[in-house]
């Protein structure tokens, strides 16, 4: 469940033009967009050339609904890191709550319910010049599909 979500919001980022727009990204660029959108905690080329930089991934707080045994529910955090450009980091990570936010996303293999925002915070990280927010959206996804 959590891997074809993974695979719905990384198709939803890298082919919304506005998000790719204030990435500085070219949609035909694959490779790049790739490069610069990434499914992972520890995102991979964290380094100035290669900021702006997105990583997602499924919290560990993800389960079963108490209410509803087909009905799981998927904390996914979203990290933008700039070159210490918190204007930036901001305006992508608004970005990415308009594209998923308080909307049935639009997926293809995963039925989603409505998707809310969790929460959103500035991420501490160890390297210099380099600016990390944080947005935590709450996904719910049905089971039955799944099967």
């Amino acid at each position: 469940m959590v891997t074809g979500l993974y695979a719905e919001i990384h198709r939803v980022l890298r082919t919304d033009s506005q998000l790719l727009e204030l990435m500085n990204l070219d949609p035909a660029d694959v490779l790049r967009v790739e490069q610069r959108i990434q499914k992972r905690s520890q995102p991979l080329d964290l380094i100035k050339g290669n900021l702006p930089l997105i990583s997602f991934y499924a919290s560990r707080k993800g389960k079963i609904s108490r209410e509803n045994d087909l009905v799981y529910h998927s904390f996914i955090k979203f990290n933008t890191y700039t070159a210490n450009n918190v204007d930036l980091a901001l305006k992508i990570s608004k970005r990415i709550v308009e594209l998923f936010r308080n909307v049935i996303s639009p997926f293809e293999n995963v039925e989603n319910f409505e998707t809310t925002l969790y929460k959103e915070h500035e991420t501490p990280i160890l390297m210099s010049d380099v600016y990390c927010f944080t947005t935590v959206l709450h996904f719910s996804l049905s089971l039955d599909g799944e099967c």
